[in-house]
């Protein structure tokens, strides 16, 4: 008797190990993905959520300082746009989200002589986030290490969550405020 329950106690413990060991594996090949594997991940969800965009449920706020658009796929946020203008520029930010997180964030700043915004981007910036910590920066098509970049990666990703509690609070004053 105490050796088929020295059996089944070792086996039980060498399934628990085992099923330890294979999800720990599956951490660190997640951790392990090279940069290019990473934002070929941020890409493809990003096309996921344009392609889909117009199927998702739309919650539109017009505020003083410009118009605030959420992407909902089902209670899942997907995207954040924000318009806005002040002076001679018009700002345009898009935020994305997997997993409640933010994945991907694009801004274009579009500059006019005068007052007249023109339909040419001045300047585009793009923020790549892979478990919630900057991986890329790019300030128009130039790749910029994340620790150089002109705009900080964290207060991006911060306004990013900035976003889920003004909606989650229904209070969009302090987004003008930016």
């Amino acid at each position: 008797m105490k050796k088929t329950f020295f059996i089944l106690t070792l086996c039980t413990l060498m399934m628990a190990c085992s099923s330890t060991s294979q999800n720990d594996k599956k951490t660190d090949e997640n951790s392990k993905l090279s940069l290019d594997d990473k934002i070929k991940d941020i890409r493809e969800k990003f096309k996921t959520i344009e392609n889909n965009q117009n199927k998702y449920n739309k919650k539109k706020f017009d505020l003083d300082c410009g118009t605030i658009t959420y992407f909902y796929d089902g209670n899942d946020l997907r995207k954040v746009s924000f318009g806005r203008i002040g002076g001679d520029s018009e700002i345009s930010e898009s935020y994305y989200y997997w997993d409640d997180q933010v994945i991907f964030i694009f801004w274009v700043i579009l500059q006019g002589g005068g007052g007249a915004v023109t339909n040419v981007p001045d300047l585009e910036y793009r923020f790549y986030y892979y478990n919630s910590k900057p991986i890329r920066f790019m300030e128009n098509q130039n790749i910029i290490a994340v620790e150089k970049a002109n705009h900080n990666p964290n207060e991006a990703y911060s306004e990013g969550i900035s976003f889920i509690d003004a909606y989650n609070a229904k209070d969009f004053g302090s987004l003008c405020d930016k």
